[in-house]
C-alpha cells in the first residue's frame, strides 16, 4: 500500500515531501497543509487556488495517488477527512 515508486507516480515531478505527507496522513491521520487538505477534501477550487506551481502541474497525479493508493474512508469529502483525523490509528 502507498506505493509512489511505481508508474505513473515514479515518473512524475511530485516532490518527495508531498508523497511523505500523503502517506503519513493515510497511516496516522496527521494534519497536512492547506493544499493537500483541499485535495483530500475533494475541493478542486481550493486545491487549485492553494497549489504552488509544481503542485498545480502535478495535481492530476496527486489525485490519482489518493484515489488508487489511500484508503477510501480517509479522503473524498471534508467529513471523511475530519473523521479520519479523529480516528485512533494504532
Amino acid at each position: 500500500m502507498f506505493n509512489y515508486l511505481k508508474p505513473p507516480y515514479s515518473t512524475s515531478l511530485v516532490r518527495e515531501i508531498i508523497w511523505q505527507r500523503l502517506i503519513e496522513y493515510g497511516q496516522t491521520g496527521c494534519p497536512v497543509g492547506d493544499f493537500l487538505t483541499a485535495v483530500l477534501e475533494n475541493n478542486l477550487k481550493e486545491a487549485v487556488l492553494r497549489a504552488d506551481r509544481e503542485n498545480l502541474l502535478e495535481i492530476h497525479t496527486i489525485v490519482m495517488f489518493c484515489y488508487n493508493e489511500l484508503p477510501g474512508p480517509c479522503w473524498g469529502s471534508p467529513e471523511k477527512v475530519k473523521e479520519w483525523r479523529s480516528r485512533d490509528h494504532d
